[in-house]
């Protein structure tokens, strides 16, 4: 009726297609003005919600700052072992730590349901855990925040939170995959946006925090059978995880006994699993899998004959990009906010200044003086991202 009304009033010569195109543009503008009205709103929202949103994505604030901070992250683990020596942490890294503690206790409240009939793939308790996640995650923020500027911060809690939720698994599809993996990154880059974690907690947010979340989500996992999320099947590289193998393949660049092909040593494995993310991928996809390594792991086994682990390392840069942050699948499930922003934001918020992708956020509410905005460097160097405190 909308359209019939419009042709009345406009000249014949006006083509139907040109009364639609132009009501779908006024919708569209309808939509712009709605959310830039909400946008200030505490809850992170979805912003790719189409194909055609990936452009945008792939402009976007958040998915630089993503990109810089595994880049920093990767340059950082490269020559170490985990455990190598103990790390240089904070009190905001020591209370994650504890929130992964937290949450492998609420792993432990809730047995997996007898009758597997209420489910053809994973248990369903694992619903209950997450409701329990969800119930707490607020709270559990708040204790990271607790000696920060940012500690009566709602808009700062609520997107750490998400994040955080998100990092383990789908509550309806009882699954979990590279997504999820990296929406605890996203939380990491959090923590780094905010000036919580700096230069000097490089390694500690890759071999302490990360190795953390990395043994308490397989616990998850294992306990009550999630689905890999949208898996490639043996075509895939691995059914859960991708960063693993990026730090664990930049954790064995120039290393001096250590070679691609060693994967297929079970002694190597055995001896070297504890130190070095890759290999203890490795091990572990061979304990839950069987059948030869190159039927079920076709992808991982074919790498294993790439020469040198710098190469390996490039390789998995770039087909992490490729698979993970370029997917459509994988990043449609991501919200933005304040702190990971998917498009500029402007300088008059009330509550976060952040005029910069890559300048860090600061509170208004919470410092009595309005501190000078820092920018820092985009390029992957030793001096940024990851700023000096």
């Amino acid at each position: 009726q909308h359209l019939l009304f419009l042709h009345t009033m406009l000249p014949t010569t006006v083509h139907p297609a040109l009364l639609r195109k132009r009501l779908l543009e006024e919708q569209s503008e309808q939509s712009t003005k709605e959310y830039t009205k909400n946008k200030h709103e505490l809850h992170p929202s979805r912003r790719i919600t189409h194909q055609s949103h990936m452009a945008q994505w792939k402009r976007s604030p958040a998915r630089s700052i993503l990109m810089q901070f595994i880049l920093k992250l990767n340059e950082h683990a490269q020559h170490k072992a985990i455990h190598d020596h103990q790390w240089s942490a904070n009190n905001v890294i020591n209370q994650t730590l504890h929130m992964l503690d937290q949450v492998q206790e609420f792993l432990d409240k809730f047995p997996c349901e007898k009758d597997t009939s209420l489910s053809r793939f994973g248990n369903i308790a694992f619903r209950k855990f997450y409701d329990h996640l969800e119930d707490h995650v607020d709270s559990l923020v708040q204790q990271v925040l607790k000696d920060t500027h940012f500690c009566n911060n709602p808009a700062v809690t609520k997107e750490l939170a998400w994040y955080f939720k998100e990092s383990w698994g789908n509550r309806t599809r009882i699954d979990f995959g590279t997504g999820h993996e990296l929406s605890f990154v996203a939380f990491m880059a959090c923590l780094w946006r905010l000036q919580l974690v700096h230069h000097k907690h490089a390694e500690a947010l890759v071999f302490t925090l990360y190795a953390k979340y990395l043994h308490v989500v397989r616990n998850v996992q294992q306990k009550y059978r999630l689905e890999p999320a949208g898996s490639r099947g043996v075509w895939g590289l691995d059914d859960y995880f991708f960063l693993v193998y990026v730090w664990g393949s930049a954790q064995l660049v120039d290393h001096d006994r250590i070679k691609p092909s060693d994967i297929h040593r079970d002694s190597v494995l055995d001896s070297q699993k504890d130190d070095y993310f890759y290999l203890g991928a490795i091990a572990y996809i061979k304990d839950v899998k069987k059948g030869p390594f190159g039927e079920h792991s076709p992808l991982l086994n074919d790498i294993s004959s790439v020469p040198t682990w710098s190469k390996t390392n490039s390789g998995m840069l770039k087909m992490f990009e490729a698979e993970v942050m370029d997917k459509f699948v994988v990043v449609q499930h991501l919200c933005f906010g304040k702190i990971l922003p998917f498009e500029e934001e402007s300088n008059d918020s009330k509550e976060l200044v952040m005029s910069n992708p890559l300048e860090y956020m600061q509170c208004k509410d919470s410092i009595n003086e309005k501190a000078p905005v820092q920018r820092v460097s985009t390029e992957v160097t030793p001096q940024g991202p990851l700023a000096d405190e």
